[in-house]
């Protein structure tokens, strides 16, 4: 289930912030689960990146707030799992889809 930060899914293209793993391949077709509405998008940009370094406006697009709250929504997201976020990867990931306005 994806969550619609900043009314992303709304456009054509938009970005998503996960760690960084090999799932994420650019030409891949992903299914999308908003709402119980399911949609396939495209893969057409990774960039890894550590979290500290993603530039605010990223956040700004992708969550909809800035960089330290965002951060915030971040190790909320992933506490309990066992991950270093300050050691691992994350990637900014871009997706295409076919909306009809």
């Amino acid at each position: 289930m994806s969550n619609n930060w900043n009314y992303k899914l709304f456009a054509k293209h938009f970005t998503t912030i996960r760690l960084w793993s090999k799932k994420w391949q650019v030409g891949q077709m992903y299914e999308l689960d908003y709402n119980d509405h399911k949609s396939v998008v495209e893969c057409v940009s990774t960039t890894p990146i550590y979290l500290k370094n993603i530039p605010e406006y990223v956040w700004f697009s992708d969550t909809g707030y800035n960089r330290d709250e965002s951060i915030e929504m971040i190790k909320k997201i992933y506490k309990g799992k066992n991950v270093d976020l300050e050691k691992h990867p994350f990637c900014i990931v871009v997706f295409r889809q076919d909306i009809k306005y």
